[in-house]
């Protein structure tokens, strides 16, 4: 992103510090058109201690900060990854967020058509873009053949893997994996099972 920004002469900066960000468009020449982009807005306001009251302040207090930036000229764009988080720990308080949010939103860019569809019962059709998930698969080349990953592994042609690729994380299921695993050894079958 920094180059193809640079590329095109915009003049851009990475920072999470609301404060700063506000004190930058107000120092801003007004005629400049400023746009903040934002990634996933969880992290702002999910409490690492997984306390609702403190998640219900945080989610208040971005409410408050994005639309100090939108009253301060800002135009806000959000890239959503998903319309819920998958941690569904504070889905209450993150439907009552995504109420007020979207609002807030110049533009919300989502994944695919059904984030689209989602969205359109808090915002009309003009705030929204499907940019399809990109993929990097490209990049990695062509794949190699089976036997020859589980040997660059160091696992045995015959055995079973599972596999789950990104954050090991409680909503996931893993537990419902090792069962799987666990039940299948249970019945001495000739073949060996390893999670990745």
């Amino acid at each position: 992103v920094p180059y193809a920004l640079e590329a095109r002469g915009w003049n851009f900066s990475f920072s999470n510090d609301f404060a700063w960000i506000l004190k930058e468009i107000k120092a801003s020449d007004p005629s400049t058109p400023i746009i903040i982009h934002f990634h996933q807005l969880e992290p702002y306001y999910h409490s690492k201690a997984d306390d609702v009251d403190e998640t219900r302040r945080n989610a208040s207090l971005l409410l408050k900060s994005l639309g100090d930036l939108k009253d301060a000229g800002a135009k806000l764009v959000w890239t959503q990854h998903n319309p819920l988080p998958h941690d569904r720990t504070f889905s209450e308080i993150d439907r009552e967020f995504l109420s007020h949010v979207s609002p807030l939103m110049d533009k919300i860019v989502v994944m695919g058509q059904c984030a689209y569809d989602y969205m359109l019962k808090y915002v009309s059709k003009g705030k929204l873009r499907i940019i399809p998930h990109p993929s990097f698969g490209q990049y990695y080349g062509k794949a190699i053949p089976r036997f020859l990953a589980k040997q660059k592994l160091g696992v045995g042609n015959d055995v079973f893997l599972f596999g789950s690729p990104g954050e090991i994380k409680p909503y996931k299921g893993f537990e419902t994996i090792l069962e799987a695993i666990a039940k299948l050894k249970s019945k001495n079958l000739s073949q060996d099972f390893k999670l990745l």
